[in-house]
């Protein structure tokens, strides 16, 4: 390595002027105490002692000038190439998508080849290595005696499948921002070129623009693709309710894209097993997605896997993505919703709008108030079915109901939330004078009535615990519902709320005055669950704005996730393990959560082992089991330890998709390729740019250069010179009979 000094700099502790004065100062000092002839030393010693003590404030003025020295060196290692070619499933695709018919000319098959008539041309002074990434980055080693050179392709510019079969192009997802943040870190300071040959998909991880304007490499990015009109149909998207009811019809929206394919009209089918359940017709339009609606009506309770299929047309350029598989949970029945109503407000209409709307609901309504009184009927309200698939009704209590209720009416509530029923309580009206053993049922404790402030109009956000709650999950995105949850309109209410009991959760909270107190907390009580809205006017929520910070969504998510959530039993005694989809998309990672590890099983019996599990509350644990290849599996988790007295193993299935991220617009990025390049300093070249290629990177090694900085001032040896100096000339002035 070749060193040379760049420049010299220096920053002061302070002003040049201060700096100065303290100069003068030392200099006056040295003057007074050694100027005088003293008949007792030598005028050699003298001067020994004056040189030592204006060395050591030398030393002072160093540190306080605070010196750096810029040093650039140039390396003289050898350069390295890696050479990173995408092994992600799209590779498999034609390389020319108008030709799909062509299986020998492959986007991995024209990559293999140009690796090597580019690493062929390189000079030997360069080391190259090649890299095959995903999701993931894995070296392509050579072996023992053979070159890396030797393992790829040798004929021409496009090579044949068995050629490039090496690389096993079956990542099910591709990460080049990943791909680049990894390979950056291996080449550490040592010259170094990247060249990326891809098809431009990205479907996992980092922005790889953004990784590229920080990696110290140029990357240098080849398209593997030949860009041109294609001819595929996709199935985009498929929207279906999560849970539905034996023998009730249940609606589905399937959108299509047909590349290609303008004004062709093509059959769809959705089939549960080999049997087609339901059928329809569309009109592709091309690019521009078209929808179609159909339904189905499954005649039992349980989860049921569907498929819905088009068949392939001639040309296509990928087959997997005309077929796409979604599940539905069915019950067996209704779930039972009792509203409880005090007096008529904006609240219970909006809130009856929204029950009434949703077919999953059998409401009940009551009510209660100064000038009617009909004590509500608890009989039959519980329900509880087997296999998860039952849930227990909730009942709501609104606008001050709560005071016309009699003991009897709340020794029912308490009946009813024991055995696993959910209460949802609107407004703090009148809970101020319910009996003390119904107390309990709040989540919290109220605050003394005589402290209660007149309601007002407050500022309202959500909690930690809030945004990571189901209730406010309007949005599949975190970030995006995050947004939608930044600004809600103002609740009507005040400072009712006292200390909130063990196990339950603060999920909105009022601000005013600057000092924030709850309004909306949920919780558990025995086998049931609670929520609790101290405060009116929750229907204004329906009015959010989307696009300002707000959505659509926001009340009728609201009420329904509430619902749903107030209707699961808190159950004790079963695992409750779960994953987190019961269809996963090829190259999603498959998750479970619950109190449990489960076994998963795939078609052939093979038991597999997770890849990560780790605790995520007191009581819940995750497991990852990372990415697995398309088919149907089982699973099944049985208690352990303590938990094993009293506890039911659960069990269950689902499936992995053929279809996934990687199979959807299948035209090739090379825009993305382009940023890419352009970001790190690099080039972009076409797929017959093999000599062009490998003449800029020969040039890459000139500029190749390291800087660093050398802080003169901060080093342990000015100290220690500081000190010997003040040490030696203190000594030699006790020797010679000096103060």
């Amino acid at each position: 390595m070749l060193l040379s000094v760049k420049n010299i700099s220096f920053s002061p502790v302070s002003s040049w002027v201060l700096i100065l004065a303290i100069v003068l100062i030392l200099i006056v000092f040295v003057a007074r105490f050694y100027a005088p002839k003293d008949p007792r030393i030598s005028a050699k010693r003298k001067r020994l002692l004056i040189i030592l003590r204006v060395a050591a404030f030398v030393c002072v003025i160093w540190a306080l000038l605070q010196p750096v020295v810029n040093l650039e060196s140039k390396e003289s290692r050898r350069p390295q190439v890696f050479v990173l070619i995408d092994g992600s499933a799209s590779m498999k695709l034609p390389f020319d998508v108008a030709t799909p018919s062509d299986s020998s000319h492959s986007r991995e098959d024209t990559a293999v080849g140009f690796a090597r008539r580019l690493l062929g041309k390189l000079p030997r002074r360069f080391e190259s290595s090649v890299f095959v990434f995903s999701d993931s980055l894995r070296k392509l080693d050579s072996r023992p005696g053979v070159p890396i050179i030797a393992r790829l392709p040798v004929s021409g510019l496009f090579s044949t499948s068995a050629d490039s079969a090496i690389l096993s192009a079956s990542g099910s997802r591709s990460s080049l921002g990943q791909a680049l943040e990894d390979i950056s870190s291996k080449a550490g300071r040592a010259p170094a070129a990247v060249v990326v040959i891809s098809d431009g998909a990205n479907t996992f991880g980092p922005d790889p623009t953004r990784v590229a304007k920080t990696v110290s490499l140029p990357v240098y990015t080849v398209l593997s693709a030949k860009e041109g009109p294609l001819r595929d149909i996709e199935i985009t998207e498929i929207l279906h309710p999560t849970s539905g009811y034996a023998n009730t019809e249940m609606p589905l929206l399937i959108r299509v894209r047909g590349y290609g394919l303008e004004n062709l009209t093509v059959p769809l089918s959705i089939s549960e097993g080999e049997t087609i359940v339901a059928r329809g017709v569309l009109k592709l339009a091309g690019a521009a997605e078209t929808e179609i609606a159909l339904s189905i009506r499954p005649n039992s309770a349980g989860l049921h896997f569907y498929r819905a299929s088009i068949p392939v047309i001639r040309g296509e350029v990928s087959t997997v993505n005309n077929e796409a598989s979604f599940a539905l949970k069915v019950l067996s029945e209704k779930l039972n919703v009792l509203f409880i109503e005090g007096e008529i407000s904006w609240d219970f209409e909006f809130l009856k709008r929204q029950l009434d709307s949703d077919p999953r609901l059998s409401p009940t309504y009551v009510l209660v108030s100064s000038r009617r009184a009909q004590p509500p009927s608890f009989a039959g309200l519980v329900t509880s079915m087997p296999g998860g698939f039952g849930r227990n009704s909730v009942v709501f209590i609104c606008d001050g109901a709560a005071r016309y209720l009699r003991p009897d009416t709340w020794r029912s509530l308490d009946n009813f939330v024991s055995s696993g029923g959910g209460l949802f309580i609107v407004g703090a009206e009148g809970l101020s004078g319910i009996p003390a053993f119904a107390q309990k049922l709040l989540p919290a404790q109220l605050a003394k009535p005589d402290l209660w402030e007149p309601p007002e109009f407050i500022n309202c956000r959500l909690t930690f615990a809030g945004l990571n709650h189901p209730i406010f999950e309007v949005e599949k995105e975190a970030a995006e519902n995050a947004s939608s949850w930044r600004e809600i309109s103002p609740l009507l209410g005040s400072h009712v709320i006292g200390a909130v009991k063990p196990g339950a959760s603060v999920l909105v909270e009022g601000i005013t005055d600057n000092r924030s107190f709850p309004v909306i907390v949920a919780g558990p009580c025995a086998r049931g669950k609670v929520l609790f809205i101290a405060a009116s006017g929750v229907w204004r929520w329906g009015f959010s704005v989307p696009g300002v910070g707000g959505s659509d969504r926001l009340f009728s998510g609201f009420v329904s996730n509430a619902i749903w959530w107030l209707s699961e039993t808190e159950k004790d005694t079963t695992l409750d393990v779960t994953p987190r989809s019961w269809v996963f998309e090829n190259g999603e990672e498959v998750i479970f959560s619950g109190r449990g590890v489960p076994q998963v099983i795939d078609k052939n019996g093979k038991i597999l082992r997770p890849i990560l599990t780790r605790r995520v509350g007191e009581d819940s644990l995750l497991t990852d089991y990372g990415i697995l290849k398309p088919g149907n599996f089982s699973y099944e988790a049985s208690p352990q330890g303590e938990a094993k007295q009293g506890a039911a193993s659960v069990s269950g299935r689902f499936i992995v998709d053929s279809n996934g991220p990687e199979f959807r617009n299948l035209i090739p990025d090379a825009r993305l390729l382009d940023y890419v390049s352009e970001a790190s300093g690099g080039k972009s070249f076409r797929i017959d740019q093999a000599d062009a290629l490998a003449h800029d990177i020969q040039t890459f090694e000139e500029k190749a250069t390291v800087e660093r900085q050398v802080k003169l001032w901060n080093n342990p040896l000015l100290f220690l010179a500081f000190t010997l100096l003040i040490a030696t000339e203190w000594w030699l002035r006790r020797r010679s009979g000096l103060p």
